[in-house]
This record gives C-alpha cells, structure tokens and sequence, in this order.
C-alpha cells in the first residue's frame, strides 16, 4: 500500500505518525493500491480542520472528507468514513462472486412431493423418489409391507404407483406431477 500524506501548512512529525498508524487500519479488510491524504488546518476558520482521503482499490477510487476542531479528530472521523466505505466495496464484490464455479459437484436434486392423507399440517410430505423397475417396485413394496408405492418409473420416466389389492397383487397407476 502506498500511502502519501500531505499537508497545506506545516504538519508536525507527531501528526503525520498518527495519520500513518490510522491509514493502516483500512488494510485489515483488503489490500488497498493507492491511499492519499490531505491535511488542511487552519486556526483562523471554524473548523479549524479539514482532512480529504482518496483510496485507491479494485480499479474504483473512494474519497472521503470530514471538518473538525482539531487535527487528529478529523483524521478519525474520515479515516472512520473511509474504512466504512472500503468494507461495503469489498462486501459488493464478493457478493458477486457467489456463483458455484464448474469444479463443484451439482447439487442434489430437490425430493419430489408427494400428497398424503395423513400427513403433516399441509396434507404432504416430502419423499425421495428412486428410478425402479416395475418388478423392482413391486419387490420394494412386498419387503416394505406398503399398501402404496409410489416410484420412478426406470423405462420411459414419469412417476407410478403400486397400490396393493385385497387379493395380495398389485394394481399400477401411471401418472405425473409435472
């Protein structure tokens, strides 16, 4: 970081230290190229300082500036203004840079809905739905004991249901909840 402190009136060594050790501060959120600040003090005005800060970072330049009675509480106010302004340019560009970049496995697929008449306080709940065969489904369905099963169709997609008759077989209804 390159910092560069100027003053329109003599700055004493004592000033330019404490404006130094306040600049580091905006470098605790991200690296900054370029960092300029400019003391004005003049005992004949009220306020009788004004301090300006240009920083310099992702290709963008951020300028504050703040009047006070004295020297080091103009350096606080706008060095307080600059770090604020620095943090809200970082918190913009990284929320840009939320997408999931292509080396990420894709995410699981959403489970499928199914309507059920015992079920929570909506009348549904959520199931994970498998791709089966028909004698897939119905040997599932036998080892599970359900009356009714309701699968992914493996050859031509879509979803069924086994619903189970009186006699022990079952009964396939083909459907889809597009």
């Amino acid at each position: 970081m390159a910092v560069t402190v100027t003053a329109r009136q003599r700055l004493t060594p004592a000033v330019r230290r404490y404006a130094e050790e306040k600049l580091e501060r905006l470098e605790r959120h991200t690296h900054i190229d370029d960092l300029s600040l400019l003391i004005d003090c003049d005992p004949n005005r009220l306020p009788a300082a004004s301090v300006e800060i240009i920083v310099h970072l992702y290709h963008t330049r951020l300028a504050a500036k703040c009047d006070a009675a004295t020297v080091q509480e103009a350096i606080d106010l706008v060095v307080d203004k600059a770090d604020r302004q620095v943090l809200r340019k970082k918190e913009k560009v990284t929320e840009r840079k939320g997408r999931v970049s292509a080396a990420h496995p894709p995410p699981e697929p959403r489970p499928r809905r199914s309507i059920h008449a015992n079920a929570g306080i909506h009348g549904e709940r959520r199931v994970r739905l498998r791709p089966l065969t028909l004698d897939g489904a119905i040997a599932e369905a036998d080892r599970r004991g359900d009356d009714h099963f309701l699968y992914l169709r493996e050859e031509g997609g879509g979803v069924a249901v086994l619903v189970r008759r009186a006699g022990g077989g079952f009964d396939l209804v083909i459907g889809d909840l597009g």
